[in-house]
């Protein structure tokens, strides 16, 4: 009986040491969630149009902290407009020497702004939380990157619009006008559906940390199946431009203060809101693949 009761208690210590307890079951539950969020492995919900600029909005509305970041990297535009003054209606620009670095500045902020979207819209997602702080700082590490990146788009701008110049400037003499056009029109078409494709490669250089070429790699296999929810995204943020530029035209010319001011304010509401929204594609295109 002696016996029979040690080896009973052996099995029940060796079953107690092999088999997890709930509480083990969920460490190891949230170690392997741990582990899925920062490999990247995070299923992403794929949505409509509509519900991906509900999300978006959703999203900002719960860190407002966005909108002062972009409200303030728009600011040294308004510092701008200070030195750009008419004497009067008939003479030229008077432009201060501070002005082209003020607009350099703000195109620097912008984009780490952009950055820091992008990862929020990742951590959103992957129900991960970092401060804004870490968030900015690891967008700008990916400045050069993302300026890379910026390039490639460019180059690819550039080559759609390069038939156009070559009928403009009737570079190619021998070439019938009318064929010239026809390419033109087809090297825009082209053009235009590569950049849309191409729009996805900013969120991937930032939240993959990836290169500029392996972001471009990455924006266009993600945007396979969602090309035409990137262009409606697109046509919206087109709209809510140009209802931005009407708003801030009450109050003014292109370069008075108020104005620039009003357009600020609305920037950083228009920056963060559609900057969400382009991550949340890409994440939609390049998680479910």
């Amino acid at each position: 009986m002696g016996v029979d009761s040690d080896r009973s208690r052996r099995d029940a210590t060796d079953s107690n040491a092999s088999d997890p307890g709930p509480g083990d079951h969920g460490r190891e539950d949230h170690d392997r969630e741990d582990h899925e969020k920062s490999s990247g492995n995070v299923h992403v919900r794929r949505l409509t149009v509509a519900d991906t600029l509900r999300w978006s909005w959703a999203t900002l509305r719960d860190r407002p902290s966005l909108v002062g970041l972009a409200l303030a990297a728009n600011l040294p535009s308004v510092a701008a407009a200070v030195g750009v003054t008419r004497p009067s209606p008939s003479a030229d620009l008077d432009v201060a020497l501070w002005v082209w670095p003020a607009y350099l500045v703000q195109l620097v902020a912008v984009a780490v702004v952009a950055g820091a979207v992008y990862l929020t819209a990742a951590d959103a997602v992957a129900y991960r939380t970092r401060s804004l702080s870490t968030r900015v700082r690891a967008a700008a590490r990916r400045l050069p990157a993302l300026a890379a990146t910026g390039v490639v788009l460019a180059v690819v701008a550039g080559l759609g619009f390069l038939p156009g110049y070559l009928l403009e400037w009737e570079a190619l003499p021998g070439v019938d006008d009318g064929l010239l056009a026809v390419l033109s029109l087809l090297a825009l078409v082209l053009a235009a559906y590569a950049l849309l494709r191409l729009l996805l490669a900013f969120p991937a250089c930032v939240v993959d940390d990836a290169g500029p070429l392996a972001s471009s790699r990455a924006g266009w296999g993600a945007a396979t199946g969602i090309v035409r929810k990137v262009f409606a995204v697109g046509v919206v943020y087109l709209v809510a431009s140009v209802a931005s530029a009407v708003v801030s035209g009450l109050f003014g010319g292109e370069y008075d203060v108020a104005s620039t001011l009003a357009s600020a304010v609305t920037g950083a509401v228009v920056l963060p809101f559609f900057g969400l929204a382009l991550a949340h594609l890409y994440l939609e295109g390049s998680r479910n693949r």
